[in-house]
C-alpha cells in the first residue's frame, strides 16, 4: 500500500508544483479586475463589503502562498525518499495544501475544473488517511476516477455529434484544445473521427471492468495512461495528465485489494 500512497501522492506534487509556477508567470492574470477573477461575477459585493477583498487579492499573498505549496511539495517528495514512508505529520502539510487550494478557489473562479476537482478530492482522501488510519479511503479515489470515466462517457454516448465523430472533429479544430498537427493528418476523413471517438467512449463507459482480472487491469490502464498522454501533447490537457496519473497508483491499490494480490506484484507485472 506504501508504494501506491507514495506514487500518488509524488503525482499529486508535480501537478502542484507546475501549477504553482504557471500562476506565479501569469499571476497578472489573478488580480482583482482580471477576466477570471471572481469580482467578475457572483461573489463582487459581498467582497466589496468585508475587509477580506483586500487579502484575498494581495499579490503578495498569492506569490507567498503558490511559493509555499511548491517548498510543501518538495517537503513531502524528499521525505518520500529520505524515509522511504508516509506518516501522520503529513496530515498538517496535506491540510495546508487544501487550504491553498480553496483560497485560489474563492480568488480565481475559474479554478475548480476537472483536474482540480480530482487534486482536492484526492488531497481530502490523503488527510483523511493519516487522521483515521483507514486505508479504505482510498477506494473513494478509485470510485470517484470510475465514476468520472463513466460519466464523460455517459455524455458522450448521449450525443449524437460525439456518436457520428463529429463533435471530436470540432474539438480538434478550436483555439484552445485544437491540433493543426491532427486536423491535417486526419483532414476530412469521417471514419477516422468515428473510430477515434467510439473508441473513447467505449473506453469511458467500460473502465470500471479494469476490475475484472490482470489481463483487464493492464489493458485499460495502459490505454489510460496513453489517452492522457496524448490528451497532454495534441490537445492542451497538461495537467489532466498529472491529475488523473495520481489515481492510478490507488487504482491499482483496489485492484490488489479485490483480487488479494500483492500490490507490488501488480507493479512490476504493469511496468
Amino acid at each position: 500500500m506504501q508504494e501506491a500512497l507514495a506514487l500518488s501522492l509524488i503525482f499529486i506534487c508535480l501537478y502542484l508544483v507546475l501549477d504553482s509556477i504557471e500562476i506565479i508567470i501569469n499571476r497578472h492574470l489573478y488580480g482583482f479586475d482580471s477576466p477570471i477573477s471572481t469580482n467578475s461575477f457572483s461573489l463582487r459585493k459581498i467582497y466589496r463589503k468585508k475587509k477580506v477583498i483586500n487579502i484575498l487579492y494581495n499579490k503578495k499573498i498569492l506569490i507567498l502562498i503558490t511559493v509555499s505549496r511548491i517548498v510543501i511539495c518538495f517537503l513531502l517528495i524528499i521525505n518520500l525518499f529520505i524515509k522511504n514512508k508516509l506518516y501522520s505529520g503529513e496530515s498538517l502539510l496535506l491540510f495546508l495544501l487544501i487550504v491553498f487550494e480553496l483560497y485560489l478557489r474563492l480568488r480565481c473562479q475559474n479554478r475548480l475544473s476537472s483536474s482540480e476537482h480530482i487534486i482536492l478530492f484526492n488531497l481530502f482522501c490523503f488527510t483523511g488517511y493519516f487522521l483515521f488510519h483507514d486505508q479504505t479511503v482510498f477506494h473513494f479515489i478509485s470510485l470517484f476516477s470510475i465514476i468520472s470515466y463513466t460519466s464523460n462517457g455517459i455524455q458522450k454516448v448521449s450525443s449524437v455529434k460525439w456518436r457520428s465523430g463529429i463533435g471530436l472533429k470540432k474539438i480538434l479544430k478550436t483555439n484552445i484544445y485544437g491540433s493543426d498537427v491532427l486536423v491535417n493528418m486526419f483532414g476530412e476523413n469521417k471514419f477516422v473521427y468515428f473510430i477515434l471517438s467510439w473508441f473513447i467512449i467505449i473506453f469511458q463507459l467500460t473502465f470500471s471492468l479494469y476490475l475484472i482480472n490482470t489481463q483487464f487491469c493492464t489493458v485499460y490502464l495502459s490505454c489510460g495512461i496513453l489517452f492522457h498522454l496524448f490528451l497532454a501533447i495534441f490537445m492542451k490537457l497538461r495537467d489532466f495528465f498529472l491529475a488523473f496519473l495520481s489515481s492510478y497508483p490507488l487504482l491499482l491499490f483496489t485492484f490488489s485489494e479485490i483480487h488479494n494480490i500483492s500490490f507490488k506484484l501488480i507493479f512490476f507485472n504493469f511496468f
